[in-house]
């Protein structure tokens, strides 16, 4: 088992940039919350996972480069790891998109049940910070759709 502070050097979030192009280029890697898993529900829930956080153009785009930069979102080859786009946070809007190595993408996938609307809408759930870490097998959490926050009945 890793022990938590050696996780959290190992675990950063990877960050790049896609241009209009389509292109990749490393963004420098920030050292607060958003670069780490260390306090998040996705880093206790699958402690090995690997994190790319994408970031696109947000302004007009012709059809090209929509369609070249769609075609880099969904499947990423970066640092020799294969990278598949899983989701957003409340910050989709302003380009920020999250991919996960391939070798999690199901997993993801099926805690989404599989539905690419609810991970894009509520994959930052899993990638927010938390101030304190429970771990309570088999309980179920509800989601208020009213204010799409988290409520634990």
């Amino acid at each position: 088992m890793l022990n938590m502070n050696h996780a959290a050097d190992i675990l950063r979030v990877k960050q790049i940039v896609i241009d209009e192009e389509g292109n990749v280029a490393k963004r420098f890697p920030r050292i607060d919350q958003e670069g780490q898993l260390k306090n998040t529900l996705l880093f206790t829930t699958y402690p090995e996972i690997c994190v790319l956080s994408m970031q696109v153009p947000t302004g007009l785009l012709d059809a090209y480069e929509q369609a070249r930069i769609s075609q880099t979102l969904m499947r990423v080859r970066y640092e020799g790891r294969e990278y598949c786009l899983i989701g957003a946070s409340g910050s989709a809007k302003d380009g920020k998109f999250y991919a996960v190595d391939a070798e999690h993408e199901k997993l993801i996938a099926e805690r989404f049940q599989k539905w690419p609307q609810a991970a894009i809408t509520y994959f930052g759930i899993l990638v927010s910070d938390c101030k304190v870490v429970i771990q309570e097998p088999d309980v179920t959490i509800q989601l208020d759709q009213t204010q799409a926050r988290p409520w634990i009945p």
